[in-house]
């Protein structure tokens, strides 16, 4: 008999959840923090439904379909809507994560350079350089 819940789903549960909370927590308000402890534990599980269900059920999603081990989302899509589909879906998925790259590389880049800049470990001119540095990671 199978255990209800077993130790790899809890470690997939805070990977998952690391990889949907923790870059957004680059946009964490400071504000939120300040407002207490109790706001920062509300939020946390206010978001953890949000985040691990939808994350489950893309993994169930792909891993049901009937492709090769390194095929990913773009080959579990093509398995179950064709070829057409498959690419419109595939595309418009690049569109969504490339946007969202370009928006974190900004945000990234910014901070750091205000970080930097606010201890005064930086010179106005090396912002540029900076910016091709975190970019290129």
């Amino acid at each position: 008999m199978r255990k209800f819940w077993t130790k790899e789903e809890t470690l997939w549960s805070f990977a998952l959840y690391g990889t949907a909370v923790g870059a957004g927590t680059l946009f964490l308000p400071i504000q939120l923090g300040s407002a207490g402890a109790i706001v920062l534990l509300l939020t946390a599980l206010i978001a953890y439904p949000l985040t691990y269900w939808p994350h489950r059920a893309l993994c169930q999603f792909i891993l049901s379909a009937k492709t090769s081990g390194s095929g990913g989302i773009t080959s579990a899509v093509t398995h179950y809507y064709g070829k057409t589909i498959g690419n419109l879906i595939t595309g418009l998925y690049f569109v969504a994560f490339f946007v969202v790259i370009l928006i974190y590389a900004v945000a990234i880049t910014n901070s750091l350079i205000e970080q930097l800049a606010k201890h005064g470990r930086l010179r106005p001119q090396s912002e540029c350089w900076l910016a091709s540095a975190s970019l290129r990671r």
